[in-house]
């Protein structure tokens, strides 16, 4: 286990598969704005939900180890697929806190769901059915049905930033066989809230939940529960990505939105 004297100004990692990440990353920094950060997003990888179990294992430990070499107080797996498939070993090896999307967002979602959950992921998430065990295991259940697919595709097209058309075309796909009574669904892949409003365009009558807001609560109740809470007012921000330096450019393009303050580079 790699050891680590916790300091409330140090930084928290946040780890992704690409860009996705930095949906959760967004919300977290405007509710808690004095934390310094870390991001790695592995864009040169994915993406991870097509990868075997092994690969993704391999590929989120060095990107941790990496984390951990900037002396990280907390470590924010900011990915479904990477928290499906080994939160807990990720969780066993690192002696600072490490929280997950998968269980504070679907206990979100149960909330709010009054009969039908949808959720929605990647191709490995849906594998493993993590998410399955999660609900089975909460009282918050009872009498909710769920039903579940993978969007394989859409992942890979939000990192290319592919136009409007070629998201909705692949939304039709893979939701045509949805359940009509379903009234909540959970976007289970931190890249799908980019195209939240083409959910939101194909499915008006659904509630469209994403990771992003439970789990900054989360991350904001164990910050306080361990009497970490960062004393600065403007954190800094650092995002690695480990292929692209003009990747934000591109996503400020496409998708209309800008990060301020923040250092860019290459890395892992």
């Amino acid at each position: 286990m790699v050891d680590v004297e916790l300091k409330n100004n140090s930084p928290i990692g946040f780890l992704d598969s690409g860009i996705g990440g930095l949906t959760v990353l967004n919300q977290f920094r405007l509710d808690m704005p004095g934390e310094n950060i870390i991001f790695i997003g592995d864009n040169k990888n994915m993406p991870y939900g097509a990868r075997t179990e092994a690969e993704i294992e391999e590929l989120s430990l060095k990107c941790c180890d990496y984390l951990m070499e900037q002396r990280v107080k907390m470590i924010v797996i900011a990915c479904n697929t990477i928290s499906a498939v080994c939160y807990r070993k990720i969780k066993a090896i690192y002696n600072v806190p490490v929280l997950e999307v998968l269980k504070p967002a679907i206990k979100s979602a149960l909330n709010v769901t009054k009969k039908h959950l949808a959720f929605i992921g990647t191709e490995r998430t849906i594998a493993t059915g993590e998410h399955r065990r999660i609900i089975e295991n909460s009282v918050m259940a009872n009498n909710i049905s769920l039903w579940d697919t993978a969007i394989s595709p859409l992942a890979t097209a939000i990192e290319e930033m592919a136009p409007n058309k070629v998201i909705d075309d692949i939304l039709h796909v893979h939701l045509e066989n949805m359940p009509k009574d379903v009234d909540t669904i959970l976007l289970a892949c931190t890249h799908y809230p980019w195209v939240r409003d083409n959910f939101v365009k194909i499915l008006p009558n659904v509630n469209v939940l994403d990771v992003s807001i439970p789990t900054t609560v989360f991350i904001r109740q164990e910050l306080e529960r361990m009497g970490k809470v960062s004393s600065e007012t403007n954190g800094n921000l650092s995002l690695y990505f480990t292929k692209e330096a003009n990747l934000l450019e591109k996503i400020k393009k496409r998708y209309g939105f800008e990060f301020k303050n923040f250092t860019l580079k290459e890395s892992c």
